[in-house]
This record gives C-alpha cells, sequence and structure tokens, in this order.
C-alpha cells in the first residue's frame, strides 16, 4: 500500500468539472454514505477537484462519487478505488503498551495503537489468562486505538499483561509489566466477631458481624447462596425436622485486598433475650399421637358446628394448627 496514502481526481484527463462561471462541489460519497473523519480531505486546484485518504485500508475500497454544480447546471462523477494489501503485511502497533506502576484499589488503562492493511481483531492476557469484559474490566475500541480499563486495581492485577494483533497476515503482540503498590496501612477484610442469623420474636432475621479492614470493606448479604438486596422480603418456613430449614446466611466482606466470608445458620432469640440454635424448635422426646381423630360433620348453613379431637402427650406440643 506504499505510504498508506492514495488521492481520487477528477481532472481534466478524467472527467474534469470546471466551468467558467463559479463551480462549487458536493461532499464525496463512497457508495450511500458521506466521507467524514480526518482521514479524508477534499481539495481543488487548477480546476481539479482532489479527494485524499489517509492511511488507506482495503475497508477504503468502493465507488466514489463527486457532485459538482455551477449556474449553468450540475454534473456527476465517480470512480472505482481499489486498495490492494502487499503480501505479510502483519498488524503493526504504532503505540506499544508500557510498565506501570498504579496503587491498588485505584484505577488504570492499558492503550495500544495497531496499523493494519485488513480487518484486525485485538486479544488481551494477564499472566497468561484471557481478559474478558466484565465487572472490573471494560474493552473498549476507537478507530486505530484499542484498551483495557481495569477499575479498581487488585493484587491479583499484577505481572505481565500482553496485547495480540491479529489480522489475515498474522500476529503482532507487545507486552509489558503491572506494578501494584500497596500502602503499609492497608490491609485485607478480616472478621473479628462472626456472622450470628437471629429470628426474633417479631419474625424477622437479625443479621449480626463485626469485620475489619482498609480500606473499608463492602459487604454483601447472601440467604441460601441467593445475593439479598435493600427491600428484599422473604417468608421464613421451618421444617421441624431440619434445623438449617429457616435458611443459611452469608456475609461477604470486600476490599481491593482481598475478600472474607462468614457464615451463620438461624438462631432463635428467646422471650428473656436468650440465644437459641434453630434446632431448639424441635420437641424433645416421642412425637404427640391423635387418640380421638377428627369426624365428618354436617351442618346447615348458620348453624353452628363443634369439632373436635384429643391428643396423647407427653412432651405438650409446641403448638397445635
Amino acid at each position: 500500500m506504499g505510504s498508506n496514502c492514495c488521492k481520487c481526481a477528477n481532472d481534466k484527463k478524467n472527467k474534469h468539472l470546471t466551468s467558467a462561471s463559479s463551480m462549487s462541489s458536493g461532499p464525496w460519497t463512497r457508495g450511500d454514505e458521506q466521507l467524514v473523519g480526518e482521514r479524508f480531505s477534499s481539495s481543488t486546484q487548477r480546476g481539479a477537484v482532489n479527494l485524499t485518504v489517509r492511511n488507506a485500508t482495503v475497508e477504503d475500497s468502493g465507488r466514489y462519487s463527486l457532485t459538482a454544480q455551477n449556474d449553468a447546471g450540475q454534473t456527476h462523477s465517480d470512480l472505482l478505488l481499489e486498495v490492494r494489501t502487499r503480501p505479510g503485511d502483519v498488524p503493526v502497533f504504532l503505540r506499544r503498551l508500557n510498565d506501570l506502576a498504579v496503587k491498588v484499589g485505584t484505577r488504570t488503562r492499558f492503550l495500544v495503537e495497531v496499523r493494519s492493511p485488513t480487518q484486525v481483531k485485538v486479544s488481551w492476557e494477564q499472566e497468561g489468562k484471557p481478559v474478558l469484559e466484565g465487572e472490573r474490566f471494560h474493552l473498549l475500541h476507537e478507530g486505530s486505538f484499542f484498551c483495557v480499563d481495569v477499575a479498581p486495581v487488585t493484587l491479583e492485577d499484577a505481572g505481565i499483561w500482553i496485547c495480540r494483533a491479529h489480522n489475515s497476515n498474522g500476529i503482532s503482540k507487545c507486552f509489558c509489566h503491572l506494578n501494584v503498590l500497596v500502602p503499609k496501612a492497608y490491609k485485607a477484610p478480616q472478621f473479628v466477631e462472626e456472622l450470628v442469623a437471629l429470628l426474633t420474636q417479631q419474625g424477622t432475621v437479625s443479621l449480626e458481624c463485626k469485620v475489619v479492614g482498609v480500606p473499608t470493606p463492602t459487604l454483601k448479604w447472601f440467604k441460601d447462596n441467593q445475593e439479598i438486596k435493600a427491600g428484599d422480603v422473604f417468608a421464613l418456613s421451618a421444617n421441624p425436622q431440619d434445623a438449617t430449614s429457616l435458611g443459611t446466611y452469608t456475609c461477604e466482606a470486600t476490599n481491593c485486598m482481598g475478600k472474607a466470608y462468614s457464615t451463620s445458620r438461624v438462631h432463635v432469640l428467646g422471650k428473656e433475650g436468650s440465644v437459641q440454635p434453630a434446632d431448639s424448635l424441635i420437641p424433645k422426646g416421642p412425637a404427640p399421637t391423635f387418640c380421638k381423630e377428627l369426624r365428618n360433620e354436617k351442618v346447615k348453613i348458620g348453624g353452628k358446628v363443634t369439632l373436635e379431637c384429643k391428643v396423647t402427650v407427653p412432651p405438650w406440643p409446641k403448638s397445635i394448627t
């Protein structure tokens, strides 16, 4: 492709657009699209209208059109541009990765500029693992620039980062080293008091724990491995034969230094404020039995009926419903 710059001209040797009176020309188009951007520039010199295409690629091939008009009328001209690649042209990094030193918990960006005669695909790796779009990684592409935004930076982000550019002719790559700086005061989350899930007399579950860390950890709460968010309401139903049926709760504490977890089954808060495990709901001794079963009864609408049964104890059951 030579210097990657080509000119399309309409002059006297082609289809000229000059006139004795004042002449104006409309915008250049390729197909049905108007050409915009810094790579395209139009100029008029000695009666010839020139279009310059900088950093031409195969995608610039196509039919280009221009309309010129003056007081006498207008004329239309077009031409076919074909951009060919040189054999073996692989992507070239015009801007390469540089080594970085970044404080943990902040943000950083890996930026490259790639020139390729054909369509290019860029991929990223960190310590041999592919970098994909996610909660902390954002992959961006604008023109010939490609970048990865990382926020927040964690300790696991340290190491070698590689950018690979692929096209139909081959692969080019560049790399850098990321050094993650850790202030002395920073500490990973730690539970100094483990999570306790309390079932109160009002039927609500209270979650209590104490966690420390620098920077201050953010907390997430889970019930049976499903995250609990503000406004969520759950119905609690207990199986007397399963002490865990009220659910298992987990607290996740996270900061830029790491994560910590604490898990608790539900405990029952007694009338006097004593804490008992959920299995204290299960009666001790043999199960109650019915010595007199309920019987079918008939009654007229508006009449009175009494349903009666008898239960053999001990122990006296917690409730009869």
